[in-house]
């Protein structure tokens, strides 16, 4: 919190300096886009102190800079992609807040704007990134009114678009990290409608997408423990094979994850998530 509240003065000298600037000198573009830079840093910092309000209102009086100049005299990639930044970022706020239409709004703005960046023959890695971003947040505001098959249909588009990007890329530790986050997303829903056992194809793609990062089965695993664990009082004979199929490829993926050299925060015997392996006794073996 400190750290934030220290980083939130050098931002709002910024936007003071180059918001006089602008006034002092109307025709200098570039003291308009500083200033606007500088309130949307000044936003993210805002947020994360815990002060949506005013992040709000710097997101907003950003927007409003770069699309002046937007009508004026078009923006450049680089403020296009500063400006989905601030919609991305805005769309968060209101995500936050509950205020999930809003966020929806913001988040599809975002991403028409990504996409003037990624529609053109040879797209710059990180623009693709960026719209992947603001689809899988557009995505999660549908989870969050519990619009699951709509949200379903978005984050699968997306993390297979973000599967591409992984492998053209490899070793990108945020485009990985973004992959991961969409399984994840994809696993809760699937949890929410009782449809766990559409998340192994899920599981299997996302580790052979990376083979090498101890972390990646660990994670698997941790949702197929979930899923298994709603199964925990079967009812009928395919809920208790499907329980079964995924508490087993759990602990293999908890043995994968060990033997590349993964480490728990905590002894794997005590994770909420991974009570229900206690009945198998492969998972005693692994942790005894």
């Amino acid at each position: 919190q400190k750290r934030y509240e220290e980083a939130q003065s050098p931002y709002q000298r910024a936007a003071e300096t180059f918001n006089e600037l602008e006034r002092d000198f109307p025709r200098v573009v570039r003291y308009q886009e500083r200033a606007a830079r500088a309130l949307m840093g000044l936003g993210l910092v805002q947020r994360n102190s815990g002060k949506p309000v005013a992040a709000e209102k710097s997101y907003r009086q950003a927007i409003a800079k770069f699309e002046a100049m937007d009508r004026a005299r078009g923006l450049t990639p680089a403020s296009i992609d500063v400006l989905a930044a601030c919609y991305n970022n805005l769309g968060n706020v209101h995500v936050d807040a509950e205020n999930i239409e809003e966020g929806l709004v913001a988040f599809q703005r975002a991403i028409t704007l990504r996409q003037r960046l990624t529609d053109v023959p040879y797209p710059m890695p990180s623009a693709r990134y960026g719209l992947h971003r603001a689809q899988g947040n557009y995505a999660n505001a549908y989870q969050k009114l519990h619009d699951w098959d709509r949200a379903h249909e978005l984050l699968v588009a997306v993390f297979e678009d973000q599967r591409s990007l992984v492998q053209d890329h490899p070793g990108n530790r945020s485009f990985e990290s973004h992959a991961l986050w969409l399984f994840a997303r994809i696993a809760d829903g699937l949890r929410a409608t009782s449809r766990g056992e559409e998340l192994p194809p899920f599981a299997d793609t996302l580790t052979q997408l990376l083979p090498q990062r101890p972390d990646v089965p660990a994670q698997v695993a941790y949702h197929l423990a979930l899923t298994a664990g709603d199964l925990d009082d079967p009812e009928t004979e395919a809920e208790r094979e499907l329980k079964d199929q995924l508490a087993q490829r759990a602990i293999a993926g908890l043995e994968a994850a060990l033997q590349l050299g993964w480490q728990p925060e905590d002894p794997l015997a005590e994770e909420d998530a991974f009570q229900v392996l206690q009945q198998y006794d492969e998972f005693h073996a692994l942790i005894d």
